[in-house]
């Protein structure tokens, strides 16, 4: 597969600048035996107006031998997977490590159990830099049920670098009961050693509900929550995967966005996030999103915890299979100092 991505952005200043993106996979089955191997590359290039050296990346997304079942499925795999999961909360990164896998069929739904032991980029994740791959040795199970239109999730896991932190998670997501009403759900324990080998103990939480109003009109509401706070015992501050990009899709139809805002973009910890919005069906293959959010801090001044607020417009057209077109408005305002920061950008994406 081949993959293409053209970026233009303007931001608060005025600056400008492209990002360019291909992608190149190739996997190979070996012969009467159920061995597979995948490798996929990554290019990019990012450059602006007021840098004149432009970020270049050429490296290894996927590169593994697999064991499949008789359904093509990796069942164990060596090597490095690319992660992602459908809003980026948890894994959006390549691991280099040993991936088990099992599947099964019930009753109740379709089965899958993962494991992955292994590291973050432990080989160099960019041929075009002389630098390392990063340290964090991490442990991961996961057991998913998929069922006609909901998933369950339950997961664990260890991360170990500068400080260990072990993560419980619920997730869940899909049709709420009966009706077409659609919702996700995040909840997730943390305990461990900060770097100051104080105690851990933090929670994190987000849920969300897209409900049709109208065959082409739907109404989007979301509140999360990253714990805060430390003393010289307990250090409370919740800290999302490290593999995260906080980038998916609120339900079926809509654009993928920066769920958090476009601007702010910030990670689940030490804040509270509320959402407010709508998405209207445009076209058959046209969607329009606005999106309201509201940014307070967990733990911040009583008498101004207040970080500020945040709009974004995302209008998304897919006029055939293959390419994508996005166009973005983003308005961010803080609550204390500081000048409205704006952005606007418009994206293109074709696979062939």
């Amino acid at each position: 597969m081949v993959h293409q991505l053209l970026h233009r952005n303007i931001d608060s200043e005025h600056r400008q600048g492209s990002y360019k993106e291909l992608k190149f996979g190739l996997a190979y089955q070996y012969p009467d035996s159920r061995f597979l191997s995948h490798t996929s590359l990554r290019w990019n290039q990012r450059d602006s107006d007021d840098n004149p050296v432009k970020d270049r990346f050429l490296g290894l997304e996927r590169g593994y031998l697999a064991y499949t079942d008789e359904q093509g499925r990796p069942l164990i795999q060596v090597g490095r997977e690319y992660y992602e999961d459908d809003r980026g909360f948890v894994f959006h990164d390549g691991i280099d490590g040993i991936h088990v896998n099992q599947y099964w069929q019930t009753s109740w739904g379709q089965w899958h159990w993962r494991t992955i032991i292994g590291q973050q980029w432990h080989w160099t994740p960019n041929w075009l830099e002389v630098t390392s791959g990063q340290d964090s040795q991490l442990a991961y199970t996961g057991l998913k049920l998929v069922q006609d239109n909901r998933e369950w999730q339950i997961y664990g896991l260890h991360r170990e670098s500068e400080q260990q932190r072990i993560s419980v998670g619920l997730r869940s997501s899909g049709n709420l009961a009966s009706t077409t009403s659609y919702y996700w759900l995040e909840a997730v324990l943390q305990s461990g050693r900060d770097r100051q080998s104080r105690t851990v103990f933090a929670w994190g939480f987000d849920f969300g509900l897209v409900q049709p109003v109208t065959p082409r009109l739907f109404a989007i509401g979301g509140y999360a929550v990253g714990s805060g706070g430390e003393d010289d015992e307990q250090q409370r501050t919740f800290e999302q995967s490290g593999l995260n990009i906080n980038t998916g899709w609120l339900g079926e139809g809509g654009a993928k966005l920066k769920y958090y805002g476009e601007i702010l973009k910030p990670q689940l910890s030490n804040i509270r996030i509320a959402t407010l919005g709508g998405r209207y069906q445009l076209h058959r293959k046209a969607t329009a999103e606005l999106l309201w959010h509201k940014y307070r801090s967990y733990t911040g001044a009583a008498d101004s915890p207040d970080i500020g607020e945040a709009w974004d417009m995302i209008i998304n057209y897919e006029p055939f299979d293959g390419l994508k077109l996005e166009f973005n408005l983003a308005r961010y305002q803080p609550a204390r100092t500081g000048a409205a920061q704006h952005l606007a950008y418009t994206e293109l994406r074709y696979h062939f």
